[in-house]
């Protein structure tokens, strides 16, 4: 299960995923001067299953920030470039977390 949450602006939409495990936490990556903040009132939404988040990645029409699991699988069901992925890694909380941003090139 993924938090999944839908924002609409004027023009465009975007789409935020996240693991439960992760909402509310900051960590920082020391070596690339990184940090990442995953804020609840941006990625807490709807509880949905990963196969159903795989399915609304595969028809968005909108832009997609995926922050943990589903940013893994993500590109290894082919949805994205490894070289896309970037793995945020803190050195003083032992983790490494996966993060994505899927852009569309046409509307």
């Amino acid at each position: 299960m993924v938090y999944f949450k839908a924002h609409v602006t004027f023009e465009d939409k975007i789409f935020a995923f996240c693991d439960p495990e992760l909402i509310g936490n900051e960590y920082r990556d020391d070596k690339r001067k990184i940090t990442l903040n995953i804020k609840e009132k941006f990625y807490k939404g709807e509880l949905v299953p990963i196969g159903e988040a795989l399915s609304i990645l595969r028809i968005s029409k909108g832009s997609c920030n995926i922050v943990g699991s589903l940013a893994y699988l993500a590109v290894k069901e082919g949805l994205a470039p490894k070289q896309a992925l970037l793995w945020i890694i803190d050195s003083n909380m032992h983790v490494r977390i996966p993060h994505l941003i899927l852009v569309p090139f046409s509307r």
